[in-house]
Parts: structure tokens; sequence; C-alpha cells
């Protein structure tokens, strides 16, 4: 069986359709399921950079700050914010 997302996944363990699946800790945590760690993964958003001065990108990578995160990250168990999140770590 393929699926194409993480939820789908949960579900399908959930309700018998597989044994085992790859998603994360909070959709195994979110249908009750049991959860092994097989690796950390650090992902980045990417911007064209004629779009990094626009309000919307702006407000974005402010959302996504440390200080404006940390709380809402607290409902979604298995997720942590980077040391470089919300900041503009590469411009080419």
């Amino acid at each position: 069986m393929e699926v194409r997302t993480h939820e789908a996944v949960g579900y399908a363990v959930k309700v018998g359709l597989a044994d085992v699946g790859v998603a994360t800790r909070y959709v195994a945590e979110r249908y009750g399921l049991g959860f092994h760690k097989i690796r950390e993964e650090v992902y980045d958003f990417v911007v064209a950079k004629g779009s990094l001065g626009k309000p919307p990108v702006r407000d974005l990578l402010d959302m996504l700050r440390p200080e404006n995160l940390s709380g809402v990250l607290e409902d979604f168990p298995g997720f942590a914010l980077h040391g470089d999140s919300g900041r503009v770590v590469y411009e080419c």
C-alpha cells in the first residue's frame, strides 16, 4: 500500500490496512500508535531572493522566529525549532 501523507500513514496503521509506516511522532500520537524515531530532519523554506523584501515573506519569517513559535509547537509532539528558525541563512 502506498499513501501520500503522514496523516494517511497513521490512518492506515490505525485501521489495520498496514502494520507499520513512516510518519511523524505527532501523527503517531494523534492516532494512539507507537512511535520509534528513525532520525531527525531539518526543513528549510526556499524563497526567491527578489521576494525576501515582500511583506508576506517578511511576515512568514517573523512568524518562524523561535520567540513566536515556541508556544505553538507545544501542541505538536516531535517538532522542534532549529537555531536558525526565522533567519535568512543563505542568499545567492
